[in-house]
């Protein structure tokens, strides 16, 4: 729980206003220090797939969610993938993993450095945002640009009424629980989409601006975009100590 703290100084950082994205846009270099790319490699090559993403919270563990926890590979070396035991697939609960790095991300930079972890259950604000490479919409290929995209936060009731039909399935069959939390644009036109998977949606720290708190993994969703839709998200408060125990066991 009270880690030793690395601390290092920071001229700037990249302040674009994300309050007032009206809708996705291009991320300026450095915006989100801890956005990883998670690639998996190619059958018969040495080519790499970049189809998920994820958060760096140390500089050993990459947070990201379980059905990304297939074989990949990429410039940092995956040594150790961390499933939470109770992600049972087909089921949508649980889904969250930590990969731990072969080698630690050092030094820290302005444009390399862990994100926080949310740890209030209650969100206090309305609005977070999301990241990742993901598709710029349902047909497209996924974006060789970092995105980001400013979504409201759908309260567990609408959010429940939006997945009513899917607690018909083995996929959701107990609806969206507390360790879950929506979000997206209800009018439609603003989402995370498929290869966003694993990525952080996120708020800036209050009284420090370079600094990210990571609310929620991006999880599973409907068709990107559309209205009278919300986007699924694992909520990182409900599975700190799960987090804690595995990445600061000393703690």
């Amino acid at each position: 729980m009270n880690p030793q703290p690395i601390s290092f100084s920071l001229e700037s950082c990249p302040l674009s206003g994300v309050e007032l994205i009206v809708g996705g846009q291009a991320a300026k270099s450095g915006e989100f220090p801890h956005m990883a790319a998670i690639g998996f490699q190619q059958q018969g090559s040495n080519g790499y797939d970049w189809d998920c993403a994820g958060s760096l919270i140390s500089d050993l563990f990459v947070l990201t969610v379980a059905h990304c926890t297939t074989s990949f590979n990429g410039d940092y070396v995956i040594n150790n993938i961390i499933r939470h035991p109770g992600y049972r697939p087909p089921a949508k609960y649980n889904d969250i993993a930590l990969l731990r790095l072969r080698n630690p991300v050092r030094p820290f930079t302005q444009s390399l450095r862990p994100a926080c972890l949310y740890q209030d259950p209650s969100f206090r604000f309305s609005r977070a945002v999301a990241s990742g490479w993901g598709r710029l919409g349902n047909e497209d290929y996924p974006s060789d640009t970092l995105m980001k995209v400013n979504l409201d936060i759908i309260d567990p009731e609408t959010c429940n009424r939006l997945y009513a039909t899917d607690r018909n399935t083995n996929k959701l069959r107990e609806g969206i629980l507390p360790s879950m939390m929506c979000a997206g644009e209800l009018r439609g036109g603003k989402d995370t989409c498929q290869g966003d998977s694993g990525g952080p949606i996120q708020i800036r720290g209050t009284s420090n601006k370079c600094v990210y708190y990571v609310l929620g993994l991006t999880s599973f969703g409907k068709i990107c975009g559309v209205s009278n839709s919300a986007a699924v998200y694992t909520r990182v408060s409900y599975y700190l100590p799960w987090i804690e125990q595995n990445v600061w066991p000393s703690g």
